[in-house]
């Protein structure tokens, strides 16, 4: 009875290590990488339009210049182009003063 138990035990021990490193690997597959202003960001998704970034970050400046891979975008552009892993995205505020 002793050793089934201590089977069972390490079995299911086991198994828990090989689940969450199977999820383990599957986040990082599903994780995307982007470089934002000159910094690394993470995000949970494979994909992300313009406006939901400038959301999830707060960035509600109005006068603003964005650029993915050195290509400028235009306001009306920011629900339908996303941003994917490894792109270079610079956002950038505009501000005038004397």
């Amino acid at each position: 009875m002793i050793l089934i138990r201590c089977y069972v035990f390490h079995a299911c021990k086991n198994i828990k290590r090989f689940i969450s490193f199977g999820l383990i690997n599957e986040i990082r597959h599903k994780l995307m990488k982007i470089l934002l202003n000159n910094r690394e960001e993470e995000f949970m998704k494979e994909s992300i339009s313009v406006n939901d970034i400038l959301f999830m970050k707060k960035f509600s400046f109005k006068m603003r210049i964005i650029k993915i891979n050195g290509v400028l975008i235009s306001k009306e552009k920011y629900d339908t182009t996303f941003i994917h892993d490894g792109d270079d995205v610079q956002m950038l505020y505009l501000m005038s003063g004397g």
